[in-house]
């Protein structure tokens, strides 16, 4: 994932990170470049980014048996 701003969402105490297409993407990009005021960066890492769709699919390749 390269760097940028990232949308995340917040349940029950928890920060998850809100998945964008790419037009998605583009268009929140857009939105952020022109809101007015400051946007603040925090200083302190929030954790690693994952993709839980990779490890979802790994996942289900592990419990699906092998045909040989």
């Amino acid at each position: 994932m390269k760097d940028g701003l990232v949308l995340f969402y917040i349940k029950d105490e928890v920060i998850l990170p809100v998945a964008l297409t790419e037009e998605q993407n583009q268009t929140f990009e857009m939105l952020m470049s022109i809101m007015p005021g400051t946007i603040t960066v925090v200083d302190k890492p929030q954790g690693r980014a994952i993709n839980l769709t990779d490890q979802l699919n790994a996942s289900k390749q592990k419990k699906s048996p092998s045909v040989h």
